[in-house]
């Protein structure tokens, strides 16, 4: 990729286990061309490679960098099962953990549980009686 000044936005689609990633200058271009200089974050995009698209663009979007990866996606993964279960907000939380706890600028409430409109849309954990995963 050379010494372009560019920066990556996120992730543009996984297919495979290939992620393509959208860079600042607009041009999307397979995550392996991409020279990222930070290992965390580096490590966080290429784990990421093992979700759909719109389960890698949340995974991606929602980490703050105050977790390791490893105890990140963990907590992601935890909550994002129970969402598809149908688990209520009080009983995630329950068994949550204290990473789980941690995930979250809101007490009590993981990033992907903000109900954020994205665009383009991922995968948002929405709370009301029950939650539910939905497009966002």
């Amino acid at each position: 990729m050379g010494n372009s000044a560019v920066t990556v936005q996120g992730v543009e689609s996984v297919q495979d286990g290939d992620v393509t990633v959208a860079l600042s200058d607009g041009t999307k271009v397979p995550l392996y061309d991409v020279e990222i200089a930070d290992p965390q974050i580096r490590q966080l995009y290429d784990t990421a490679a093992k979700y759909d698209t719109n389960t890698a663009k949340a995974f991606v979007s929602g980490f703050d960098g105050s977790l390791p990866i490893s105890t990140y996606q963990s907590a992601f993964d935890y909550f994002v099962t129970q969402a598809k279960h149908g688990v209520s907000m009080d009983e995630a939380m329950q068994h949550a953990g204290l990473a789980g706890q941690m995930m979250s600028p809101y007490p009590g409430r993981p990033p992907i549980s903000q109900g954020k409109t994205c665009n383009p849309p991922v995968p948002v954990v929405t709370w009301g009686r029950r939650m539910q995963l939905r497009e966002g």
